[in-house]
């Protein structure tokens, strides 16, 4: 008992040290130069484990609701590294990939500095800015400081593609336990938090000024906290939001295409849903749940480049490993994603090709996913800030329009013979700066 409790005390002991401010070790990371620090403003459901209002320390645990609601509020300084030139104009795919890569990198290797903000410094904030208000909804297996540097890395790339206009960066951080191992317990936990999503969004809804755009980014599990939305009473059912982007959406495929359509009635502009053939963790995701999620709709297929066996080459971790090698249930070794009989059913019918909504698009970033950052799970950001622009210009990135084989459950229950095939606005790298 007491070398079992030595060990639950040293995990303890870890996930507290885990969630400091400080920089990091030198000798482990990448050496960056940094210019300055990106503000944004965060509301946490965690717990501040140390009560400090400077030094504020925020893991796992829960904040409760003892009468005062769960969340809290703070300011953030996210150490913004220098890089050499910017994707704008970086003049092709491989400068563009270097920058892309780095920029990522030198964001999660900087240090964050923390301050506990009181409510009405928070609303009085919201009130008085003029500009885009965007928040940003994490994922699961995410520390608190890599959910404030997720979007200060989102919202600094969205201010250098529009120039001279402010943006006002919001996190919001649920308590993940920052484990791949812990899947079921960061669900429960962001199930828990959706309450308190809801109520800083109606919040913020009520105290932004009416020609403040609003627009929410959610990745992976975090996009559930958005189609909770759909619960705040009737008075926000209106065109409130400029624009939602759903990255990489651990939702249940058909679930979204259930709720999509209420959503969309909250969005003045589009509702954009970034999925991936090249996302280990929705694979597995997909193999637990045993249906499709939003961020991978299509069946998984074997002759997809190896994709189970190069993720399972560059995962140590057991459960994930275990997932990817029983994934066989997803994985359809005969039919090819873009197979003749697409063709052949457009041919026969152009009315079949459909976009996702009225005002929702499908974007697949398949190209720009990388295996060796986060099984490919990472968040797109390039993608994600050019879209949340007026333009939603992906310049100097370019888009062709693709479909794909609905996954074998709608193809059964359809006779094969599908009622609609969604169009799929495919991010390439083929045609660097040709634009659009």
């Amino acid at each position: 008992m007491a070398a079992t409790s030595l060990i639950l005390a040293g995990e303890a002991a870890l996930s507290v040290a885990r969630a400091q401010q400080f920089m990091p070790n030198r000798n482990t990371q990448p050496q960056f130069r940094y210019n300055g620090a990106e503000k944004i403003w965060f509301a946490t459901t965690r717990l501040n484990e140390n009560n400090s209002v400077l030094k504020p320390i925020f893991a796992a645990k829960r904040h409760l609701d003892l009468g005062l609601g769960s969340l809290e509020y703070g300011t953030a300084d996210v150490s913004k590294p220098s890089m050499n030139g910017t994707l704008a104009t970086s003049g092709n795919w491989s400068n563009f990939h270097t920058l892309m890569t780095g920029t990522d990198a030198g964001y999660l290797a900087g240090g964050v500095r923390l301050q506990i903000q009181n409510d009405s410094n928070f609303i009085d904030t919201i009130s008085r800015f003029d500009g885009t208000i965007m928040v940003f909804a994490h994922g699961y297996d995410e520390s608190f400081n890599k959910s404030l540097q997720d979007t200060a890395l989102i919202s600094s790339e969205l201010e250098g593609q529009m120039p001279g206009q402010a943006v006002l960066p919001i996190a919001f951080s649920w308590p993940s336990f920052d484990s791949t191992k812990d899947y079921a317990a960061d669900e429960a936990n962001l199930e828990w938090s959706k309450k308190s999503f809801t109520a800083l969004m109606s919040r913020i809804l009520v105290a932004k000024k009416a020609e403040t755009k609003l627009v929410i980014v959610g990745h992976s599990m975090g996009c559930r906290l958005i189609f909770d939305l759909l619960k705040l009473p009737e008075i926000y059912k209106k065109p409130l939001i400029e624009k939602i982007i759903l990255s990489s959406a651990d939702c249940d495929y058909y679930q979204a295409l259930d709720d999509l359509p209420e959503l969309e009635q909250m969005v003045k502009d589009k509702i954009y849903v970034l999925v991936s053939e090249r996302d280990g963790p929705l694979l597995t995701s997909q193999a637990l749940h045993k249906m499709p999620r939003l961020g991978k709709p299509t069946d998984t297929y074997a002759n997809d480049s190896g994709l189970a066996s190069k993720l399972s080459d560059v995962t140590s971790n057991p459960l994930l490993k275990s997932l990817i090698a029983n994934a066989g249930s997803v994985l359809l070794p005969t039919q090819n994603m873009q197979s003749p009989e697409l063709t052949s059913w457009l041919s026969g019918n152009s009315n079949l090709s459909q976009e996702l909504g009225l005002r929702s698009e499908f974007y697949d970033v398949s190209d720009l996913a990388n295996f060796q950052s986060e099984l490919g799970h990472r968040i797109c950001w390039p993608v994600i800030a050019r879209l949340l622009t007026p333009t939603a210009s992906l310049s100097p990135l370019s888009v062709e329009i693709i479909h794909k084989m609905p996954e074998k459950n709608y193809l059964q229950q359809t006779g094969t013979r599908p009622k609609v095939l969604y169009r799929f606005h495919k991010v390439s790298t083929n045609r660097f700066g040709l634009g659009n």
